[in-house]
């Protein structure tokens, strides 16, 4: 069976972190909720009598409020969170050694153990 050593860096923690917000930035449901509340600020403005060009500009205006916000969260929270989480949990620091197999995937390290076969992953 291959297998190697793999030492965890705070990059590569910090790395798989801002992967996990991108795939919920760049997911369905960020964009329904972003399209839902562009509807409901463009039917707020409308509501009190604001022509629709102006409404339609402050509800691109508020998604793109919106958007920047998610991205800064996208930016902000895996530096704060994750780099503390590494910090903090000295298992997230120790070295693993990764085997594979025809049957699956185990990960060791000295407090963790992991074994996934292949027909558990998806695409």
């Amino acid at each position: 069976m291959p297998s190697l050593t793999y030492q965890p860096l705070s990059e590569d923690v910090l790395a798989g972190g801002r992967l996990h917000h991108l795939a919920l930035l760049t997911s369905r449901r960020t964009a329904l909720i972003l399209l839902v509340y562009g509807v409901i600020v463009f039917g707020a403005f409308a509501l009190v009598g604001a022509p629709a060009d102006v409404a339609f500009v402050f509800a691109i205006d508020a998604s793109l409020f919106l958007i920047v916000m998610l991205a800064l969260r996208h930016l902000v929270v895996p530096w704060l969170v994750v780099r503390r989480q590494f910090r903090e949990q000295r298992s997230l620091r120790q070295p693993y050694t990764i085997t594979w197999s025809e049957r699956g995937y185990a990960a060791c390290s000295e407090t963790i153990s992991s074994d996934l076969p292949w027909d558990h992953y998806v695409q």
